[in-house]
């Protein structure tokens, strides 16, 4: 049976707060993707409904 390493509470909360970080920075680029695409571009629901549904 393998042990885990015990992880530092500090660690653990500097890896949230990064994953946490990219999440709303993923989210706000297919945001502004969407925007883009239906505003700017005039393109079809089809040609960005992956971003709008991610």
């Amino acid at each position: 049976m393998t042990e885990k390493p015990i992880q530092d509470e500090r660690i653990l909360q500097q890896r949230r707060f990064i994953q946490s970080r990219g999440y709303a920075y993923l989210v706000l680029i297919l945001a502004v993707s969407v925007l883009v695409q239906q505003f700017v571009l005039h393109a079809p629901f089809a040609q960005y409904a992956v971003e709008f549904s991610c």
